[in-house]
Formats: structure tokens, sequence, C-alpha cells
């Protein structure tokens, strides 16, 4: 368990600094080409905003609504779900690897 926190911490740390290193897209600023709609979702809580597409994953809108309640920015709030999404896989796919040994 401690090792898997490690590699948790470790992966998410690195995604981090390759995220920002990176840079944000200027597209519909930083938000990319469809983030008006998720944004729409999130900050008005306007689930019924994007398409029927985009209307297949509204757990991420509404991650991101609660980050934006505490940080008043779109783009910082996905970015916050982005990383908490990420952790979480990794944990998954740790834990699945030690189910397998």
């Amino acid at each position: 368990m401690r090792t898997n926190t490690i590699l948790v911490l470790a992966a998410t740390i690195v995604y981090v600094l390759l995220t920002a290193l990176a840079g944000r897209t200027s597209i519909n600023g930083g938000l990319g080409p469809d983030g008006f709609v998720y944004e729409a979702m999130a900050v008005n809580h306007d689930l019924q905003a994007g398409s029927a597409v985009d209307k297949l994953t509204p757990a991420f809108p509404l991650a991101a609504a609660i980050a934006y309640a505490v940080t008043g920015n779109a783009v910082l709030s996905f970015l916050m779900v982005n990383v908490v999404a990420f952790a979480v896989l990794v944990w998954a796919a740790c834990w699945i690897l030690d189910m397998q040994a």
C-alpha cells in the first residue's frame, strides 16, 4: 500500500510538471475547441447546455463545478479535475496489478 501511494504521488507530480511545461492551448482562452460547452455546464450547472455527446459524461463538468466554486476559474477547475482523475487512474492501475500478483 505504501509503495502504491508513492507511485501515485510520483506519477501525479510528473503529470503536473509535464502539464506545466506543455502549456495551454490558445483556443477559447485555454479551454480548447469544445471547452465553452463544458464551461457552461460547470459554471452555470447547466447539464443540458451540451450536445448529446457532451452530455454523456456529466461527472466531469459537475466535478469541475465543485472546483470552480473554490477557484472561480474554469480552466483551473478543469485542470484540478484532470489531476485528480489521473491520480485515481494510476491508483486503479496499481490496485489491478496488485490483484494480479
